[in-house]
């Protein structure tokens, strides 16, 4: 089973991001209000996001993602 469906947080294999696959559209909207106004919970989305770059590198990012979903995918 896969815990995830966002590609940053099944790469890092943690929730960086939120899941807000949902039909409630409030809790998206919470999830932006709290993101709006919080400078710490921005700053570690950021920190995520610069890990994911340092993990993916620049050259070969295709074939990375494909040995990463591959393992991932194995794994369940």
């Amino acid at each position: 089973k896969v815990k995830w469906v966002s590609l940053t947080n099944l790469i890092l294999k943690r929730q960086t991001v939120p899941e807000i696959v949902q039909k409630d559209w409030k809790i998206l909207y919470k999830y932006a209000q709290e993101l709006l106004s919080s400078e710490h919970l921005r700053q570690e989305m950021k920190e995520s996001f610069l890990e994911l770059r340092k993990l993916l590198g620049q050259e070969g990012v295709l074939e990375k993602l494909r040995e990463l979903f591959l393992s991932i995918f194995q794994e369940s």
